[in-house]
Protein backbone atom coordinates (compact mmCIF):
# COMPACT_ATOMS: atom_id res chain seq x y z
CA UNK A 1 0.00 0.00 0.00
CA UNK A 2 1.31 3.22 -0.81
CA UNK A 3 1.36 5.77 2.09
CA UNK A 4 -0.52 9.28 1.42
CA UNK A 5 -1.32 12.42 3.92
CA UNK A 6 -3.67 15.02 3.34
CA UNK A 7 -3.63 18.39 3.98
CA UNK A 8 -6.67 20.43 3.93
CA UNK A 9 -7.77 23.49 7.12
CA UNK A 10 -11.16 22.07 6.94
CA UNK A 11 -11.96 18.81 8.59
CA UNK A 12 -15.43 18.28 6.23
CA UNK A 13 -12.90 18.13 3.75
CA UNK A 14 -10.37 15.28 5.48
CA UNK A 15 -13.61 12.92 6.22
CA UNK A 16 -14.55 13.04 2.83
CA UNK A 17 -11.41 12.30 1.06
CA UNK A 18 -11.07 9.61 3.53
CA UNK A 19 -13.97 8.23 2.75
CA UNK A 20 -14.08 8.41 -0.54
CA UNK A 21 -10.61 6.90 -0.55
CA UNK A 22 -11.00 3.92 1.99
CA UNK A 23 -13.92 2.63 -0.41
CA UNK A 24 -12.37 3.08 -3.89
CA UNK A 25 -8.76 2.93 -3.28
CA UNK A 26 -7.61 0.26 -1.62
CA UNK A 27 -3.78 0.31 -2.87
CA UNK A 28 -3.48 3.56 -0.50
CA UNK A 29 -3.14 4.35 3.13
CA UNK A 30 -4.09 7.50 5.10
CA UNK A 31 -1.04 7.52 7.24
CA UNK A 32 -2.70 10.59 8.63
CA UNK A 33 -4.18 14.43 8.23
CA UNK A 34 -3.01 18.07 9.21
CA UNK A 35 -5.44 20.97 9.29
CA UNK A 36 -1.91 23.51 8.93
CA UNK A 37 1.23 23.35 7.56
CA UNK A 38 3.56 23.15 10.24
CA UNK A 39 1.47 19.85 10.87
CA UNK A 40 2.12 18.39 7.31
CA UNK A 41 5.64 19.09 7.69
CA UNK A 42 6.16 17.02 10.87
CA UNK A 43 3.85 13.99 8.55
CA UNK A 44 5.93 14.16 5.70
CA UNK A 45 9.13 14.12 7.79
CA UNK A 46 7.99 11.38 10.09
CA UNK A 47 6.27 9.04 6.77
CA UNK A 48 7.78 10.33 3.67
CA UNK A 49 4.23 10.04 2.17
CA UNK A 50 4.18 8.78 -1.83
CA UNK A 51 0.45 10.44 -2.05
CA UNK A 52 0.19 13.82 -1.02
CA UNK A 53 -3.42 15.33 -1.05
CA UNK A 54 -3.09 18.78 -0.19
CA UNK A 55 -5.44 22.33 -0.61
CA UNK A 56 -3.29 25.03 -1.66
CA UNK A 57 -4.89 27.47 0.91
CA UNK A 58 -4.33 26.51 4.03
CA UNK A 59 -4.77 29.12 6.60
CA UNK A 60 -3.16 32.52 5.38
CA UNK A 61 -0.23 30.03 3.25
CA UNK A 62 -0.22 27.80 0.59
CA UNK A 63 0.81 24.50 0.37
CA UNK A 64 3.44 25.01 -2.07
CA UNK A 65 5.58 26.11 0.16
CA UNK A 66 5.55 22.84 1.45
CA UNK A 67 6.24 21.00 -1.47
CA UNK A 68 9.12 22.95 -3.15
CA UNK A 69 11.95 20.98 -1.25
CA UNK A 70 10.78 17.37 -1.32
CA UNK A 71 13.67 15.10 -2.04
CA UNK A 72 12.68 12.13 -2.45
CA UNK A 73 10.09 9.97 -4.78
CA UNK A 74 6.37 11.52 -4.25
CA UNK A 75 3.38 12.72 -6.28
CA UNK A 76 1.15 15.14 -5.31
CA UNK A 77 -2.22 16.25 -6.03
CA UNK A 78 -3.72 19.76 -5.37
CA UNK A 79 -7.03 20.78 -4.41
CA UNK A 80 -8.78 24.38 -4.84
CA UNK A 81 -11.56 26.05 -5.19
CA UNK A 82 -9.68 28.61 -6.93
CA UNK A 83 -8.99 27.63 -10.56
CA UNK A 84 -6.17 29.82 -11.42
CA UNK A 85 -4.18 27.98 -8.85
CA UNK A 86 -4.36 25.16 -11.59
CA UNK A 87 -0.98 26.56 -13.47
CA UNK A 88 1.42 27.00 -10.23
CA UNK A 89 0.31 23.66 -9.30
CA UNK A 90 1.49 21.87 -12.32
CA UNK A 91 4.79 24.14 -12.16
CA UNK A 92 5.38 22.18 -9.41
CA UNK A 93 4.49 18.92 -10.89
CA UNK A 94 1.47 18.24 -9.73
CA UNK A 95 -0.26 14.84 -10.74
CA UNK A 96 -3.53 16.33 -11.02
CA UNK A 97 -5.36 19.15 -9.65
CA UNK A 98 -9.11 18.60 -8.62
CA UNK A 99 -11.28 21.77 -8.48
CA UNK A 100 -13.67 22.34 -5.14
CA UNK A 101 -16.20 21.58 -4.67
CA UNK A 102 -15.43 18.14 -6.41
CA UNK A 103 -17.49 15.37 -7.29
CA UNK A 104 -16.22 11.54 -6.01
CA UNK A 105 -15.50 10.29 -9.61
CA UNK A 106 -13.42 13.97 -10.70
CA UNK A 107 -10.86 12.62 -7.16
CA UNK A 108 -11.23 9.12 -8.12
CA UNK A 109 -10.37 10.06 -11.22
CA UNK A 110 -7.42 11.64 -10.97
CA UNK A 111 -6.16 9.32 -8.10
CA UNK A 112 -5.96 6.81 -10.26
CA UNK A 113 -4.04 8.56 -12.33
CA UNK A 114 -1.89 9.03 -10.12
CA UNK A 115 -1.50 5.77 -9.25
CA UNK A 116 -0.20 4.70 -12.78
CA UNK A 117 2.22 7.05 -12.84
CA UNK A 118 3.54 6.03 -9.77
CA UNK A 119 3.30 1.93 -11.22
CA UNK A 120 5.58 3.20 -14.50
CA UNK A 121 8.16 5.28 -12.19
CA UNK A 122 8.69 2.69 -9.98
CA UNK A 123 11.75 1.24 -9.15
CA UNK A 124 13.16 -2.05 -9.43
CA UNK A 125 14.07 -3.99 -5.83
CA UNK A 126 17.13 -4.81 -5.27
CA UNK A 127 17.67 -8.02 -5.16
CA UNK A 128 19.20 -10.41 -2.54
CA UNK A 129 22.80 -10.52 -1.45
CA UNK A 130 22.88 -6.65 -2.01
CA UNK A 131 23.80 -6.23 -5.64
CA UNK A 132 22.07 -3.69 -7.54
CA UNK A 133 20.15 -4.24 -10.64
CA UNK A 134 21.22 -2.70 -13.94
CA UNK A 135 19.14 -1.07 -16.48
CA UNK A 136 20.48 0.42 -19.33
CA UNK A 137 18.75 3.58 -19.79
CA UNK A 138 16.39 6.45 -17.75
CA UNK A 139 13.00 8.09 -18.99
CA UNK A 140 13.24 11.58 -18.26
CA UNK A 141 10.25 13.95 -18.07
CA UNK A 142 10.73 16.98 -20.15
CA UNK A 143 8.00 19.89 -20.10
CA UNK A 144 6.18 18.24 -23.01
CA UNK A 145 7.85 14.66 -23.72
CA UNK A 146 10.45 11.77 -22.36
CA UNK A 147 13.50 11.93 -22.72
CA UNK A 148 15.53 8.19 -23.38
CA UNK A 149 19.26 8.86 -22.01
CA UNK A 150 21.15 5.90 -21.75
CA UNK A 151 23.18 5.66 -18.84
CA UNK A 152 26.19 5.46 -19.98
CA UNK A 153 25.69 8.57 -22.31
CA UNK A 154 24.90 10.41 -18.49
CA UNK A 155 27.80 12.28 -16.57
CA UNK A 156 25.50 13.84 -13.97
CA UNK A 157 22.51 15.33 -12.85
CA UNK A 158 22.05 18.70 -10.70
CA UNK A 159 19.29 19.82 -8.98
CA UNK A 160 17.97 23.11 -8.87
CA UNK A 161 14.77 23.89 -7.45
CA UNK A 162 12.33 21.52 -8.16
CA UNK A 163 14.07 20.99 -11.33
CA UNK A 164 17.02 18.67 -12.79
CA UNK A 165 19.56 19.55 -15.32
CA UNK A 166 21.20 16.11 -16.62
CA UNK A 167 24.64 16.46 -18.75
CA UNK A 168 25.42 13.96 -21.10
CA UNK A 169 29.10 13.14 -22.32
CA UNK A 170 28.42 14.19 -26.01
CA UNK A 171 28.24 18.02 -24.41
CA UNK A 172 24.47 17.68 -24.10
CA UNK A 173 21.99 19.07 -21.39
CA UNK A 174 18.75 18.20 -20.92
CA UNK A 175 16.60 20.00 -18.50
CA UNK A 176 13.75 17.57 -16.48
CA UNK A 177 10.25 19.12 -14.99
CA UNK A 178 10.92 16.73 -11.95
CA UNK A 179 13.25 17.17 -8.83
CA UNK A 180 16.31 14.70 -8.29
CA UNK A 181 14.94 12.86 -5.87
CA UNK A 182 12.57 11.54 -8.52
CA UNK A 183 15.53 10.32 -10.20
CA UNK A 184 17.91 9.29 -7.33
CA UNK A 185 16.90 5.72 -6.33
CA UNK A 186 16.41 4.50 -10.14
CA UNK A 187 19.84 5.97 -10.98
CA UNK A 188 21.45 4.47 -7.88
CA UNK A 189 20.36 0.93 -8.33
CA UNK A 190 23.12 0.82 -11.48
CA UNK A 191 26.06 0.54 -9.18
CA UNK A 192 28.42 3.26 -11.52
CA UNK A 193 26.10 6.41 -9.85
CA UNK A 194 26.25 7.79 -6.87
CA UNK A 195 24.65 11.01 -5.08
CA UNK A 196 27.47 13.20 -3.55
CA UNK A 197 24.88 15.92 -2.04
CA UNK A 198 21.47 17.07 -2.10
CA UNK A 199 22.37 18.85 -5.76
CA UNK A 200 24.23 15.85 -7.53
CA UNK A 201 24.30 12.86 -8.61
CA UNK A 202 27.59 11.51 -10.55
CA UNK A 203 28.28 8.75 -12.34
CA UNK A 204 31.30 7.70 -11.42
CA UNK A 205 32.84 6.19 -14.89
CA UNK A 206 33.53 9.73 -15.90
CA UNK A 207 35.37 10.51 -12.74
CA UNK A 208 39.30 11.37 -13.57
CA UNK A 209 40.27 12.62 -10.31
CA UNK A 210 39.31 13.31 -6.61
CA UNK A 211 40.43 16.06 -5.12
CA UNK A 212 41.62 16.36 -1.44
CA UNK A 213 40.40 20.15 -0.94
CA UNK A 214 38.27 21.06 1.97
CA UNK A 215 36.56 17.61 2.16
CA UNK A 216 36.24 15.96 -1.19
CA UNK A 217 35.88 17.01 -5.10
CA UNK A 218 35.45 14.63 -7.76
CA UNK A 219 37.09 15.72 -10.50
CA UNK A 220 35.07 14.74 -14.23
CA UNK A 221 36.35 13.90 -17.83
CA UNK A 222 34.39 17.50 -18.81
CA UNK A 223 36.04 19.31 -16.50
CA UNK A 224 33.04 19.67 -13.87
CA UNK A 225 34.22 20.14 -10.87
CA UNK A 226 31.42 18.45 -7.98
CA UNK A 227 31.99 18.70 -4.13
CA UNK A 228 31.05 15.25 -1.63
CA UNK A 229 29.03 17.00 0.89
CA UNK A 230 30.35 15.77 4.42
CA UNK A 231 27.23 14.19 5.59
CA UNK A 232 27.77 12.02 2.58
CA UNK A 233 31.81 11.65 3.08
CA UNK A 234 31.69 8.35 5.25
CA UNK A 235 29.27 6.70 2.67
CA UNK A 236 31.68 7.78 -0.23
CA UNK A 237 34.30 6.42 1.62
CA UNK A 238 33.20 3.30 1.30
CA UNK A 239 31.92 3.23 -1.80
CA UNK A 240 35.24 3.93 -3.51
CA UNK A 241 37.50 2.42 -0.89
CA UNK A 242 39.20 5.71 0.05
CA UNK A 243 41.51 5.82 3.30
CA UNK A 244 40.88 8.99 5.74
CA UNK A 245 41.16 11.98 3.87
CA UNK A 246 40.93 14.68 6.64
Amino acid sequence: MLSTIIVDDEPIVIDIIRKIVSQNLLELNIVGHALNLDDAKKLINKYRPTVLLLDVEVGNRESFELVKDLDYPHEKIFLSSNREYAYNAFMHNAAGFVLKPFNKEELINTLTAALAKIKSNSQLPEPAGGQKASKDFIAVSSFDSYEIIKLNELMYCTAEGKYTHFKLKNGRKILSSRHLGAYSNLLEHNKSFFRVSRSHIINFDFVIRIIKKDGLQCELSDGTIVSVSRRKALEFNNYIRLEDYS
